[in-house]
């Protein structure tokens, strides 16, 4: 299997997760400017292969404003040697939430929220490949 990185892009701050060799690993979110830099080090530091980028699109399946928005973003980025996918992630951010209240953590979670997201949003590429 090779290396992927999922990614739950929002205005402000950036969820990331690895999955290294199977093993899905969530990173500490990171602000959204900050993203292409960050980018590229995982690339270089864990040969990343795929870069999996959530869009929320409608629940119709088309594109809005925010899935544009991350569309344009990536595709501004200067990043080159990996496949750049897209993948609906609707409703990732609730799914993070309920698994934050259920799990009874005490930190706030504006600061894991988007870092569960890319979980959600690896976990959910994976078993979509999977199911092909």
């Amino acid at each position: 299997m090779s290396n992927l990185l999922s990614v739950d892009i929002g205005k402000k701050r950036t969820g990331i997760c690895l999955c290294l060799d199977g093993i899905i690993l969530p990173q500490k979110a990171i602000k959204t400017y900050e993203l292409e830099k960050v980018l590229k080090k995982y690339i270089l530091d864990y040969n990343i292969e795929q870069i999996i980028f959530g869009v929320p699109l409608d629940k119709d399946g088309k594109d809005n404003e925010m899935s544009l928005w991350v569309k344009d973003l990536v595709g501004k980025m200067n990043i080159c040697g990996v496949d750049k996918i897209f993948f609906n992630e609707r409703l990732t951010t609730k799914e993070s939430e309920r698994l934050i209240r259920e799990s009874g953590l005490k930190e706030k979670k504006e600061e894991i929220v988007d870092s569960i997201s890319a979980m959600i949003i690896m976990k959910e590429y994976l078993n979509f490949e999977r199911e092909k």
